[in-house]
């Protein structure tokens, strides 16, 4: 199956663009666009975007010496290109990279025939777009004749923005069956601005919850930001939901055009519901028992990552994929590291739950969830939380509310300390410790490489540990620690916040 892309002068075409010397011709065409110069760039075009870290524009040398036949700049920094370089490959020239960027997506988008599935959500977004990926590479793959294996292309990381998004879309091949694309936000307009670009043929809302309330404002602005993915879907498109009502179901029904319809999910309600879910080991892997019947096994742990699972069925099922290649997908994925990953630390018989790579509210209350049910045979329970950014003007109250979930977490499970990380999270451990004075609570403004290995000392055999807060903190660092058992231990002061 060939990897296809759209020509030199296809290109310039879609970005308006012109050539910096239109004499130079490609020695061939390209196989794909790429934005970063540590990539692959055999035969590939690389596009200089001017981002908040770095500006691609000082790495196209670097780009050309990896294997880049064509550049994309913008006209401000054609200075930028050694002459050298402009004799030998042809340079585009576009006002704006960033712009030109998603006109090459729109260009691309219109050459592909396969079906496209959008996923957005306040929590569990990429989760269920690696269940629904894993799921359609399962079915291409038993598929009979040429078109078997490499029918489907996903989003990659958390590439859900408008860089991430039309990335995607341009790896995309024009004979694909299935392209799934995450879609996120930190402000309004931009999940519908994504959605036209990516004009879906069905779309997914995990669920609206407090996340981004930064950007958002409240939970119903975060409703209609999710209802948005709607803007761009299939005349005849199919939106998959959860069942509850609310601000969401609200909003998807007020956009909802005449021709388009809604399969929903839930824990008790909706047309696909969770009748039963059993944890059956350490890690988390449960075997869960959909309402109509249906029974299959995950290696991800959790009563959220059981939905997440109900909506990727659904999204199958609309798909034509039998319930014999959906439980296959669906229990072949495992945890994506950093989120919810269950690993033992040598043989020392610590289990370390790693949920480090972001939190928001409602995620970490799945996560205390979660842990009680996997930690049963601890020894000892340590939970480690940060700070949940981006919750604007409620971010004081939402982490004291942190606070007292896990002291309802400690009167159903023996938690034996509780470790608060960051200025926010210190609103949780007052919580916790005018609460239960008896209970072992550290406070740490920050986490360092030297409190990192402190932490790590605390730790004992035969320990359970969960790991949770957002990206900025890099929690995981205290698994790095962990996993050489170094550093000395910092001395718990019960009555310190």
């Amino acid at each position: 199956m060939k990897i296809d892309c759209l020509t030199p002068e296809e290109m310039r075409l879609a970005v308006s663009g012109e050539w910096l010397d239109e004499s130079v011709s490609c020695r061939e065409d390209p196989v794909g666009v790429v934005i970063d110069s540590r990539e692959d760039l055999q035969a590939r075009c690389f596009l200089a975007i001017v981002g908040q870290r770095t500006d691609g524009h000082l790495w196209l040398t670097s780009a050309v010496e990896g294997g880049a036949v064509m550049l994309i700049i913008q006209k401000d920094h054609r200075d930028a290109v050694d002459p050298g370089i402009a004799e030998s490959i042809p340079v585009l020239l576009v006002d704006d990279t960033r712009v030109a960027l998603t006109r090459l997506a729109v260009a691309w988008r219109d050459r592909l025939d396969g079906v496209v599935v959008g996923i957005t959500g306040s929590a569990g977004k990429t989760t269920t777009r690696r269940l629904v990926q894993s799921v359609c590479e399962r079915h291409v793959e038993d598929l009979p004749g040429e078109r078997g294996g490499g029918g489907c292309t996903a989003s990659v990381k958390s590439y859900n923005n408008d860089i991430g998004v039309p990335l995607t879309i341009l790896r995309a091949r024009s004979d694909d069956r299935f392209l799934i694309l995450e879609i996120g936000t930190n402000a309004p307009g931009e999940i519908a601005m994504l959605s036209s670009l990516a004009r879906p043929d069905l779309v997914v809302i995990t669920n609206a919850g407090r996340a981004h309330l930064e950007g958002l404002g409240t939970v119903e602005g975060v409703a209609r930001e999710k209802a948005s993915i709607l803007e761009g879907l299939a005349e005849n498109g199919l939106v998959v939901m959860p069942a509850a009502s609310g601000p969401l179901r609200e909003e998807v029904l007020a956009r909802l055009g005449p021709n388009q319809s809604v399969c929903d999910f839930g824990a008790h309600e909706g047309g696909l519901q969770l009748s039963g879910r059993e944890t059956i080991d350490a890690t988390g892997a449960q075997r869960v028992t959909c309402s109509d019947g249906f029974e299959f096994r995950m290696r991800l742990p959790g009563t959220h990552n059981a939905m997440n699972a109900l909506a990727a069925i659904l999204v199958a099922r609309a798909l034509d994929i039998t319930d014999a290649r959906i439980g296959l997908g669906l229990a072949e994925l495992a945890s994506d590291p950093m989120r919810f990953s269950g690993e033992p630390i040598g043989d020392s018989g610590i289990m370390v739950y790693n949920d480090a790579y972001n939190a928001n509210p409602d995620a970490v209350l799945a996560a205390l969830e979660t842990f009680g049910e996997v930690s049963g045979e601890a020894a000892r329970r340590v939970l480690i939380l940060g700070d949940m950014m981006e919750l604007g003007d409620d971010a004081s109250e939402l982490h004291a509310e942190i606070g007292r979930a896990v002291l309802s977490l400690r009167r159903t499970t023996e938690l034996s300390c509780a470790i608060f990380i960051g200025p926010l999270s210190a609103n949780g451990a007052r919580v916790a410790l005018e609460a239960r004075p008896d209970m072992v609570i550290v406070q740490l403004p920050v986490l360092n490489d030297a409190l990192s290995d402190g932490l790590a000392g605390l730790i004992q055999s035969g320990d359970s540990v969960l790991i949770k807060g957002s990206r900025s903190q890099a929690l995981e660092r205290v698994v790095a620690s962990l996993r050489t058992i170094r550093g000395t231990t910092i001395s718990p002061d019960p009555q310190s916040v």
